[in-house]
């Protein structure tokens, strides 16, 4: 996929012409759009407008970080590139763990065999996980111990 960064001022200014003019032919390529704000005060304070300003696209806008939004095609989600990519390594019938700690994340928990969100993550994302573990610094151990 390709990600598009901007600042709040120049969001909507751009938006019609990076998120559709550019838009890849190829089938399998998605377009994100990225919004990273200076705060996340600033990110909840535009939250709405950003929707509101989308809602006749056929787009989700999702919170990806504290400062950061992410804009994608309604049909696109984490746990559809982990298909993409098991198909592609030929390992359709393998287990896959996900490691998660965002809105952006919980398709992809939801779906994969055994999800892992992170002590920081927000009791939404840790209610889809199977696991939680205390920080991303803990995912080397989490999976040599999976793997005994």
């Amino acid at each position: 996929g390709v990600e598009y960064n901007y600042s709040t001022d120049d969001v909507f200014s751009n938006y019609r012409h990076d998120f559709n003019d550019k838009a890849l032919d190829k089938e399998d390529n998605v377009n994100i759009m990225g919004i990273e704000f200076d705060s996340f005060r600033d990110m909840k304070n535009n939250f709405n407008f950003i929707t509101d300003n989308l809602k006749e696209e056929d787009v989700n806008v999702i919170f990806a970080d504290t400062v950061y939004v992410q804009v994608v095609p309604k049909d696109v989600d984490k746990f559809l590139s982990v298909q993409k990519v098991k198909k592609l390594l030929c390992i359709e019938n393998q287990d896959t763990i996900a490691f998660g700690d965002s809105e952006n994340d919980i398709e992809m928990l939801k779906n994969s065999d055994i999800s892992v969100s992170m002590g920081h993550a927000e009791e939404r994302i840790k209610r889809v996980s199977n696991k939680v573990i205390e920080s991303s610094e803990n995912i080397y151990g989490f999976i040599r111990e999976f793997l005994k």
